[in-house]
Order: structure tokens, then C-alpha cells, then sequence
């Protein structure tokens, strides 16, 4: 049995780097994040070039040291550097027998760039996850994470385990339970769903790339007869600054 690749999707959510330099003004309908009293200013745009102006400001631009950054003038100020990176996609190996059982393996890594800190949610695009074009599928692993892979012998199961530094406490675990403790690699599997899943969290910064690897375990059981065909799962990874 052939896996073809996973297909890897991305949502990103930019939201504005924290300032100390202006307040908001907000209603029920609108949100202003900066505000400036000039005399001109537009944003001009071309097939090659644009131009974000501002007329009537002093002393603008970005200026920093080994502590601080303040980027002085209103076009300065309205930023989103909430990056993300976008990996290759994913196949699971070995190729895998229709019966007789056996393990495929893969892993697909993130690196998120947040200096107002983030969260990185995973999702799939259907239920189950891994699927034919004609509906054949592997069962979503587990309702909540095990610490230890476990799939029962007349059954097929697709899952993943979060890796990094980052993980929320869900896939953390004490050496032998999942939900507590500091341990970060090599537990605590579960299964997608068509609902976000925060995996990773980080409340502040510092601007620096910060990854997480996502581990992928597709397994047939030793009585279980699974069809044959190519098996793909589309997984939607999201990035939301804090």
C-alpha cells in the first residue's frame, strides 16, 4: 500500500506588535491601534512597487540598542512580524501492506517568528484524516493524548505527537502521563480533528524563530485488512500572534 503525501496548508493570523508609545481607540465597530495628526499621507501602489507615505512628521524611523526599539512615526509603528515557515510536504514510510500490519513514519517541522510571543494550532481538512478519493481511510487516532502509541490489532489509526520547546501543558508529560510534568519528545499521541488543537504557545518573545515538530504515525493492525490505494491527509497549521 502506497501513502501519497500529506498535504500541508497554513493559516496565518497577523496581529499588531505591542507599542508603548500610543494608545488604542476603539468602539463597538472599529479599532484604531495608532494615531497621528498630519497634514498628507496615502498609501500608493504600482505592478512593482509600493509606497507608504506620511507628510508632516520629524524624526522618524526605526532607532534601538542592546535593551530597547522604537520605531517613532505613525507608518513605524503599525507592524505585524508574526512570520511562519512553510515545509515541503510530507510522506510516510515505509510503504505498507494491505495485511499483516506494520508502522509508517513522518515528520514535518514549523518555526514560527513572534516577538509578541504566539500560538500554533494544527487541524485536518476532513474526518477522518487520512483518506482515498473514494472514502477508504484510517481511523482518527484517540479522543485525547496517550502517552505511549497503542493501536488495537483489528483496527487502523493516523495520529501525531508535538515536539518543542513550546508545547502546552496537553502534550507535556511527567515520564509516564501525559497532561503534567516537562517532557516534550517522544509521548503523548492523539488524533486530528476538523477543530483547531493548540499545540504550542509562547506568551512573549524574544524575535526569535521558535519550532515545533509535529511526528506522524499512520499503523494497520496485525488482523486488520485495509484497502489498498494511495491515502492523503491535508493538514491546516495556524499561527496566531499574542
Amino acid at each position: 500500500m502506497r501513502f501519497w503525501p500529506l498535504l500541508i496548508m497554513f493559516g496565518l493570523l497577523l496581529t499588531p506588535v505591542a507599542q508603548a508609545a500610543f494608545s488604542v481607540a476603539s468602539s463597538t465597530n472599529y479599532w484604531i491601534v495608532a494615531d497621528s495628526l498630519n497634514f498628507a499621507g496615502t498609501t500608493s501602489t504600482s505592478s512593482n512597487y509600493r509606497v507608504d507615505d506620511t507628510a508632516g512628521e520629524l524624526a522618524t524611523g526605526v532607532a534601538s540598542s542592546s535593551t530597547y526599539q522604537i520605531r517613532a512615526g505613525y507608518r513605524e509603528m503599525i507592524v505585524s512580524s508574526l512570520a511562519i515557515t512553510m515545509p515541503s510536504n510530507v510522506s510516510l514510510s515505509p510503504d505498507l501492506n494491505t495485511a499483516g500490519g506494520g508502522t509508517a513514519n513522518g515528520s514535518v517541522i514549523w518555526s514560527v517568528t513572534s516577538p509578541a510571543g504566539y500560538s500554533l494550532a494544527v487541524r485536518d481538512n476532513s474526518t477522518p484524516a487520512l483518506q482515498t478519493s473514494v472514502g477508504q481511510s484510517f481511523g482518527d487516532y484517540g479522543g485525547s493524548p496517550d502517552f505511549n502509541w497503542s493501536v488495537s490489532s483489528d483496527s487502523s489509526a493516523f495520529g501525531f505527537s508535538p515536539e518543542g520547546d513550546d508545547l502546552t501543558d496537553t502534550y507535556k508529560n511527567d515520564g509516564s502521563n501525559c497532561g503534567s510534568g516537562s517532557g516534550t519528545t517522544g509521548h503523548c499521541w492523539d488524533g486530528f480533528s476538523t477543530t483547531d488543537q493548540t499545540v504550542a504557545t509562547k506568551s512573549t518573545g524574544p524575535n526569535t524563530s521558535r519550532s515545533t515538530t509535529l511526528k506522524l504515525r499512520a499503523e494497520i493492525g496485525a488482523d486488520k485488512t485495509q484497502t489498498r490505494g494511495g491515502y492523503t491527509a491535508t493538514i491546516i497549521v495556524t499561527a496566531t500572534g499574542l
